[in-house]
């Protein structure tokens, strides 16, 4: 690709958009074959060995989220982040007036192959493109972003399954 002259923006998406199908595809069967791994593994396992290690899970879980808790509300008591004035209502988002047809159309092709199907149930990838200002020697001035807030965090679904896995096994 270096050997050819600069490509246009719509170009270069055309190109990512079957990478980025992939890659959609692909984080929707992690969870799942986590999932059904250890559901299989702790039923192998006898009831003891499994209690116990959901024990040192949930107590794993659960001060590291006291930590992360404690740690977040010091941090926002000493840093302050954020400005008052540039506060908006909860759950706004700008809505962007230059959405071309083809992102419409990548964005509906996107919302097929979910990350995560429940998820999808209650939202969907919806292309922004945002003006950013620049100076005059750069060529790019706007900034297109999916907006799907959140990540994949398989830690929930971990402790969950540890948590529940005993009570599948039968004897």
């Amino acid at each position: 690709m270096r050997l050819l002259p600069p490509l246009d923006e719509d170009l270069l998406v055309l190109i990512s958009f079957p990478g980025d199908i992939l890659m959609r595809m692909l984080k929707m069967l992690i969870l799942p074959l986590v999932i059904s791994s250890l559901i299989s593994g702790l039923a192998g396992l006898d009831a003891k060995s499994s209690g116990h290690m959901g024990t040192r899970a949930m107590v794993y879980y659960v001060s590291t989220t006291v930590l992360a808790a404690v740690l977040g509300v010091i941090l926002v008591l000493s840093i302050h982040p954020g400005n008052p004035a540039l506060k908006t209502a909860p759950g706004a988002v700008e809505r962007s007036e230059e959405v071309s047809s083809l992102d419409a159309f990548l964005d509906l092709i996107r919302n097929l192959f979910p990350e995560n199907l429940v998820q999808a149930c209650f939202q969907q990838v919806q292309t922004v493109s945002q003006k950013v200002p620049v100076p005059p020697q750069v060529v790019r001035q706007e900034n297109i972003t999916r907006l799907l807030p959140g990540n994949l965090s398989l830690l929930n679904a971990t402790v969950t399954e540890i948590s529940l896995g005993p009570s599948t096994v039968t004897h």
